[in-house]
């Protein structure tokens, strides 16, 4: 089995499969806000509004405080709380190993600012505000197999949102949905009991 898929690549998500995510943004607005909260995240992490625009439109909308907690590092600590336990060795095996490893998350310039801060392994990132397009959008995964030259069914992919697994599965990839408390754990079993993947 391990020869057969030796050349495949293995492709994350980040957002609560490699990173645990706090509460909603939306959570923490009046919900008469919240629309056009989510209209202006969802601008941000399209790349459809430069960073200092966004903050300036999410300051009017939110409860923060002048004086409290900068406010870019405010909306980084209240989503992304921490990688998993092994998440950063898992990735760190895996390109040990010879494996191609992506990143393919739906994300804006600051989160990604803080991911990148992690230092997890991998080969290539795919990431929203970059592309201009998110998963589940058809046209993100084929991005993805568009520049690392992979065809579909070289792709084994981990996300804990059905959605996007359902669409990748639709497009041939490998998909399997994370979605627990301890997805690494999850994730290492797939690897190991359906490739025989044995990490370093």
């Amino acid at each position: 089995m391990y020869e057969k898929i030796k050349n495949h690549a293995i492709c994350f998500d980040v957002g609560n499969t490699l990173v645990k995510l706090g509460p909603p943004i939306s959570s923490w607005h009046d919900p008469l806000d919240v629309p056009k909260l989510e209209r202006l995240l969802d601008s941000y992490s399209l790349g459809h509004i430069e960073t200092e625009s966004f903050f300036k439109k999410l300051k009017a909308l939110s409860r923060h405080a002048d004086g409290a907690i900068p406010f870019e590092e405010w909306f980084v600590e209240k989503r992304l709380i921490a990688p998993y336990p092994g998440a950063s060795k898992l990735l760190s095996s895996l390109v040990k190993s010879n494996f191609e490893v992506l990143l393919f998350s739906n994300t804006n310039e600051s989160h990604w600012n803080f991911i990148r801060t992690l230092s997890f392994a991998h080969s290539h990132s795919f990431v929203s505000f970059l592309m201009h397009k998110k998963k589940p959008d058809p046209e993100a995964f084929k991005e993805v197999e568009r520049n690392t030259h992979k065809s579909n069914e070289e792709i084994i992919f981990f996300d804990d949102s059905l959605a996007n697994v359902d669409i990748a599965n639709r497009l041939g990839w490998n998909g399997y949905c994370v979605a627990c408390s301890n997805p690494i754990d999850k994730i290492t079993k797939i690897l190991r009991e359906n490739y025989k993947i044995r990490l370093l």
